[in-house]
């Protein structure tokens, strides 16, 4: 049964130290399978770990509700498979602003905005 040597994501809200956790599960299991329920999260809490995903070859199993975000990490596997009854919620990417300003766009601008304005607050980068 693919419950062997399975990571679970199961998270309310994905936040990126949850990430973390999971890709070193990952690392020390030698995992292949990647068992994800969450309503979703923040983009600016995955672009960073979108190709150490993808480089990976991890078999997604979807269960329950893969919501937002947590589609974005669905898409990552090399093999997606999800129970019958999964709900999967997709909708337009959007970014919440320092100031309050909602920005909507592509993920590329999306990144884009996220890195200025990580740059401007902390002086960080991707």
């Amino acid at each position: 049964m693919f419950y062997v040597n399975t990571i679970p994501l199961v998270a309310d809200e994905i936040f990126s130290q949850f990430i973390e956790k999971v890709i070193a599960g990952l690392r020390k299991t030698n995992s292949k399978n990647l068992l994800i329920q969450s309503n979703g999260g923040g983009v600016e809490n995955l672009l960073w770990a979108l190709n150490p995903l993808k480089k990976r070859q991890i078999c997604m199993i979807g269960d329950g509700v893969v919501g937002s975000l947590a589609v974005t990490i669905f898409a990552c596997g090399k093999k997606r498979l999800a129970f019958p009854n999964t709900e999967f919620f997709i909708h337009q990417c959007g970014y919440d602003c320092a100031d309050g300003e909602r920005i909507t766009g592509n993920l590329a601008q999306l990144k884009a905005l996220i890195c200025r304005e990580q740059n401007n607050q902390k002086g960080a980068d991707f």
